[in-house]
């Protein structure tokens, strides 16, 4: 996986790879709807970002950070 705005590039897991998936989707729809119905989108992309942090620090840095 390449960092699209650095070209940093990582290997993940298959597991890192969905929740890597899971937080940029996250980061789409809170992008495309109103700001009073994201509260429960937020709540689980922090907790998907506070996985992806202790699973991989070296790749939340070069991908999430």
């Amino acid at each position: 996986m390449s960092n699209p705005y650095t070209g940093e590039s990582i290997y993940l897991t298959a597991e890192e790879l969905s929740m890597y998936d899971f937080i940029k989707g996250a980061e789409f729809v809170l992008g495309t709807m109103p700001v009073g119905n994201s509260s429960k989108i937020i709540t689980e992309m922090r907790k998907g970002l506070d996985w992806f942090r202790r699973a991989n620090p070296e790749a939340y840095m070069v991908l999430l950070d």
